[in-house]
């Protein structure tokens, strides 16, 4: 059997995290975070990736006690990557430029799809 090789495609150089964003009804709010790679052997160096802030209730599968969970239900908040806002890759040959890209990129789609008027910029970006 043949051995496969690790490669590492980049390293995350910047990471930015959002204010979060009110939506809908008022109550409900969307929070983002923004990672920059930069990409190892491509013409364009610089890859963004969208991240949402979720919250999911978990329990633990172990350990037991006989057949029943010894621990209850948690409530527990992780960052899962919105390949379903942002769909295709955002891509730049700066970390700025891969940045403001990325920015103009959720600030269309959640106002295309009705979510929010986002009027701040990011920090540092213009």
């Amino acid at each position: 059997m043949k051995t496969q090789q690790i490669k590492i495609r980049g390293d995350v150089v910047r990471i930015v995290d959002l204010e979060p964003i009110t939506v809908l009804n008022g109550e409900d709010v969307i929070q983002f975070r923004i990672e920059i790679i930069r990409l190892f052997g491509q013409r364009v160096c610089y890859e963004a990736k969208i991240w949402r802030l979720e919250s999911y209730r978990v329990q633990p599968s172990f350990p037991r006690k006989g057949k029943k969970l010894k621990h209850t239900l948690s409530d527990e908040r992780f960052y899962v990557e919105d390949v379903s806002i942002i769909p295709r890759s955002v891509r730049a040959k700066t970390i700025n430029s891969t940045l403001q890209a990325a920015f103009r990129e959720l600030k269309y789609l959640l106002s295309r799809y009705g979510l929010t008027k986002i009027t701040k910029s990011v920090v540092g970006v213009s």
